[in-house]
């Protein structure tokens, strides 16, 4: 029953908001500033039943960041799950909403712009908790995201792409529909797999049942971050469409815009 609600925050180190282990958590129309070396913004890690509504955050490594424990944690932790994140704006940061290795959560209504990465879904091996699944991204604006990735080398949104408005990586059951998607260099929508190296053999890099349907598009993949990306987009022309898929994984449906498929 953690609630944490109307204040500002500026120049925070490290982490600015960081609940562990706790359930019942609202955290409520916070604002957070930058800091001189800032990690995460709003990072509830291995929680369950949050809301996070009417945030305002910018230049962060990860603006709102959902997570579920760390390399090497000590006490087990579970998954987070049962999350919301409604009615934010994330500007300015490398990842604008992070959605990593957690359960059933909703992010709608929210604004990321200005961002290297609107809004990220993945799954990543060698935690405590993998197979994050059943995310739904609906009803957001994600656009003009063209920050330069300032993440520090070795930090998993340091791969992202600047430009990127919506990523799925390696995770189950997710749908993304409802969203305005524009003017994101790299690209409105990318599907992929994890494609670093290793050792956990339950882990399933792919992506699995993921729909992404009834986005309304604006002008994307004009300036592709990725390798490759560039020379991709010349042999079409000079622009990539707007959903951009590895091939990979089983269950992929996309049916609001053309899908570049490798």
């Amino acid at each position: 029953n953690v609630l944490v609600e109307g204040v500002t925050f500026q120049g925070s180190p490290f982490w600015t908001v960081h609940p562990i282990l706790c359930r019942n958590v609202t955290l409520r129309r916070l604002t957070i500033r930058p800091g001189t070396t800032n990690d995460d913004g709003i990072d509830p890690e291995s929680c369950q039943d949050v809301l996070i509504e009417h945030c305002d955050i910018s230049t962060d490594d990860d603006a709102i960041a959902i997570k579920a424990g760390r390399d090497n944690d000590a006490w087990g932790t579970p998954p987070s799950r049962n999350i919301v994140v409604r009615k934010s704006v994330a500007e300015f940061n490398v990842a604008g909403i992070e959605i990593e290795n957690s359960y059933f959560a909703d992010v709608h209504d929210n604004v990321a712009t200005r961002n290297t990465g609107g809004i990220l879904v993945f799954d990543l091996p060698n935690l405590p908790q993998m197979g994050g699944h059943s995310i739904r991204v609906f009803n957001n604006r994600v656009v003009q995201n063209d920050t330069p990735n300032f993440a520090p080398k070795g930090n998993i949104v340091a791969s992202v792409p600047m430009g990127t408005g919506v990523m799925v990586m390696a995770n189950r059951n997710v749908h993304v529909f409802g969203n305005t998607i524009e003017d994101n260099a790299s690209t409105g929508v990318m599907l992929i797999g994890y494609r670093q190296p290793f050792e956990d053999k339950s882990y399933n890099p792919l992506i699995r049942d993921v729909a992404v349907r009834d986005n309304k598009y604006g002008r994307s993949g004009f300036a592709p971050a990725f390798p490759g990306g560039k020379e991709l987009a010349a042999a079409m022309g000079g622009m990539l469409p707007p959903v951009f898929w590895d091939g990979t994984g089983t269950g992929v449906v996309v049916k609001d815009a053309p899908a570049l498929s490798l």
